[in-house]
């Protein structure tokens, strides 16, 4: 179920230029889906995990709501946002009421040995962290050969061995002779074609993000300012969210953000707490 779920879910947006957020897909199919299913089939009354979040009762509101971890440099909730009002009515998150040195510390008295294990960063079906050689392995008839790399004015200045090696916003491995150094602005999996540009060419002004999952507040109706986060330890930044479809919203920041990434999440604060998320399609410029 995990391979079908996630596995397949990865090497899928990496195929088709996208930079996947395997966690995101995995916390409410599998670990908060299959798994919590499984747990209270058994007889189970909550579902507790280490995560760095927190989840309170709204009584104006009548449902639960999905808040940033006390310990903001560990926060969590950008991961979690996809989890129902009955998944959330489950958890239990009592790490994060505490931060990181307390957890440790916590851990250190009671003799517990992961007190001194060192974090991990890797995808966990990827221990080694090499998501090329991962790709390769388990897709190898369906990558692309070589390709063009071009700027964004369409003159070729070189050529890469795959799509799936970039992501938005990446500098090395390009491996272009240039007196400032490129950056990937964007992957064209048609044309087998990745444009690069210089750092201040990564700005844009918005998104357009889809299948969006309203945590803490009813679907938003129409327009509206909060903070958007668009990825794992960036700043959320102020910004309008325009609803134009059921799920389906229009982010303009106040001011540009760097990398909007195709494939990865869009997730909406308001103060500590998470309004929603959804996933980001499309980066649009000033003129759109």
């Amino acid at each position: 179920f995990f391979k079908e779920e996630v596995i397949a879910y990865f090497l899928r947006e990496y195929l088709v230029g996208r930079t996947p957020n395997p966690c995101a897909v995995c916390n409410p199919r599998i670990k908060f889906g299959a798994l919590m299913e499984r747990g209270m089939a058994m007889g189970a009354e909550g579902f507790a995990t280490g995560h760095y979040a927190r989840v309170a009762w709204d009584t104006a509101q009548e449902r639960y709501i999905l808040l940033r971890g006390v310990d903001r440099a560990k926060d969590q909730s950008y991961f979690l946002w996809g989890l129902s009002q009955e998944q959330l009515a489950r958890c239990y998150f009592p790490n994060g009421e505490l931060t990181k040195k307390e957890v440790r510390e916590m851990a250190r008295s009671k003799g517990l040995p992961v007190a001194e294990r060192g974090e991990s960063q890797e995808i966990c079906f990827i221990p080694e962290g090499d998501y090329r050689s991962f790709l390769r392995q388990q897709v190898a008839d369906e990558i692309a050969a070589a390709g063009e790399i071009v700027a964004a004015d369409g003159r070729i200045l070189g050529t890469h061995e795959g799509i799936f090696g970039f992501t938005i916003g990446q500098r090395r491995g390009i491996n272009l002779p240039a007196r400032s150094p490129y950056y990937v602005l964007r992957i064209e999996p048609v044309a087998n074609r990745v444009v690069v540009g210089s750092k201040e060419d990564l700005l844009a002004q918005g998104l357009v993000a889809n299948n969006m999952r309203w945590v803490s507040i009813s679907p938003a109706k129409g327009q509206f300012g909060c903070l958007g986060q668009i990825r794992y330890r960036h700043q959320a930044a102020a910004c309008q969210v325009i609803p134009c479809a059921e799920d389906t919203v229009v982010v303009r920041f106040d001011k540009p953000e760097e990398a909007i990434t195709p494939g990865q999440a869009l997730v909406l604060y308001q103060d500590e707490r998470v309004l929603g998320g959804g996933w980001i399609q499309e980066v649009l410029g000033d003129e759109a």
